[in-house]
């Protein structure tokens, strides 16, 4: 573990405690044992996250560092209410974009982000963010430091979304920056029976060619089987300007023996190809 890894660790626990407050602290721990298709098999760890919770006078802290990748710090922000449901919140965090993208990594159903998701979704920055509730529905809105502008410039980010309960929930999202195109989404997830369904869309014109966009659609499923059990797939589709679209299945069998423990089995492969595949086992501690 380096330096910086300790002191940021420090300082996320080490703060609110000083401040007396009470303190929620949180882990998320991921090993892999992956067989790919172009190489070797091995153990990998995605994640090894220690998370922190605190409110000193009511303002909200947060702070989340990952020892299994660089930088360690992910997030370190404040969150201020200000009245009406409606809060300000400043410091590094995930931008205001892509239901999928601002789900907790322990809470997703396969191994990982979609790859649309990975590839346009703005990310984590620098900046701040308004939440505003519109009755039915809620507006996040912020500004950001663009990591794409080299000379720095900012992001403008802004994300609405609503539902009926837990039958329905749709949500749209728009970034735009002087070194970032604008990059328009949509997702829409709705429970059926006992089993959900989610689709994320994302386009963003090409910086090559203003009359070509760049595109890709994320389709997943999520079956239970009985109480710990599921069976899950995506169909995650990309527009590589190849002949024919870039499409990719994954299917996956995941069971949560122990609250907050869940092992599941993940095979992807390109639809082209489905004996060309990579299979994820995956053992995961997630307390949030």
């Amino acid at each position: 573990m380096t330096r910086v890894g300790l002191l940021a660790l420090a300082l996320i626990v080490a703060a609110p405690l000083a401040a007396a407050q009470p303190v929620r602290l949180g882990t998320l721990v991921q090993v892999d044992a992956a067989v790919p298709d172009d190489g070797p098999a091995g153990f990998g760890l995605p994640s090894a996250r220690a998370r922190s919770h605190a409110t000193v006078e009511g303002v909200g802290l947060f702070g989340q560092v990952d020892f299994a990748r660089a930088p360690v710090l992910l997030d370190a922000r404040l969150a201020l209410p200000l009245g009406s449901g409606v809060e300000l919140t400043a410091g590094r965090f995930k931008t205001p974009f892509s239901r999928e993208f601002l789900a907790f990594r322990g809470d997703l159903p396969l191994a990982d982000r979609a790859r649309v998701v990975r590839a346009l979704a703005p990310g984590r920055s620098v900046g701040a963010a308004l939440e505003v509730p519109l009755g039915p529905t809620r507006l996040g809105t912020g500004v950001f430091e663009d990591p794409a502008a080299l000379n720095g410039g900012l992001l403008a980010v802004g994300r609405v979304e609503g539902g009926v309960g837990d039958a329905l929930a749709v949500g749209v999202n728009a970034v735009a920056g002087r070194a970032t195109p604008v990059t328009l989404g949509a997702d829409v997830g709705v429970r059926l029976g006992a089993g959900r369904a989610w689709a994320e869309a994302i386009g963003t014109p090409r910086a090559d060619s203003l009359q070509a966009v760049r595109w890709g659609i994320a389709l997943t499923g999520d079956l239970p089987v009985t109480s710990r059990h599921h069976a899950l797939a995506r169909l995650d589709v990309v527009d590589d300007r190849t002949p024919g679209l870039d499409a990719r299945l994954d299917v996956a069998l995941a069971t949560e023996p122990r609250p907050h423990v869940r092992l599941f089995a993940d095979y992807g492969f390109p639809t082209r190809e489905p004996g060309h595949g990579d299979l994820t086992l995956r053992l995961q501690l997630a307390v949030r």
